[in-house]
């Protein structure tokens, strides 16, 4: 016989066989426990990120309601300065019966100055006589002075979420009885 010829033994396939194994399941069972870690590694990601995300949205209606604030005690100041009508009245005469009647004015909701049709917030303003005295440092009034504060809030409309911001302007004036 040639030895580059196949030689015609047959081997009984008994032989050939591995012997067999129990299967032990350990591939099975490291998949499920891979699936179960990066199931709970999703979800955990998910929850932060709605957190986050909420927390983006709650810190932006937070600025807007400051600034809406804000912009209406500044809008007020400038109309106490220009003696604008308020009420049907000039702002300085609004501002004498404050002081005469010691009661605080809750400005009409048509005479703020900063909303506008689509406004989201709730807002109020009143103002206040506070004292008569001196008015504080670097201020031209060189007597006794009527002392108001006008104290402006707002608010989310019914969200729930407590997002508010209360903010005070004071504001000097000469006192007409000396």
């Amino acid at each position: 016989m040639n030895h580059f010829e196949k030689s015609h033994i047959k081997i009984p396939a008994i032989a050939l066989q591995q012997p067999k194994q129990a299967q032990r399941g350990t591939v099975l069972i490291v998949s499920l426990v891979m699936l179960t870690i990066m199931t709970i590694i999703s979800l955990g990601t998910l929850t932060d990120t709605n957190l986050q995300s909420n927390m983006a949205r709650n810190s932006q209606i937070s600025l807007q309601v400051f600034n809406v604030t804000l912009s209406e005690l500044k809008a007020q100041f400038q109309a106490s300065e220009d003696n604008d009508q308020i009420s049907g009245v000039s702002y300085q005469q609004k501002l004498s019966d404050v002081y005469q009647t010691d009661t605080d004015f809750i400005v009409d909701s048509a005479d703020l100055l900063m909303v506008s049709a689509n406004n989201p917030f709730t807002q109020t303003v009143t103002i206040s006589f506070i004292r008569e005295g001196q008015c504080g440092g670097g201020n031209e009034i060189g007597g006794s002075a009527l002392i108001f504060e006008i104290n402006g809030t707002s608010s989310l409309n019914d969200d729930g979420t407590g997002i508010n911001s209360d903010q005070s302007f004071g504001v000097c004036y000469p006192n007409p009885n000396e």
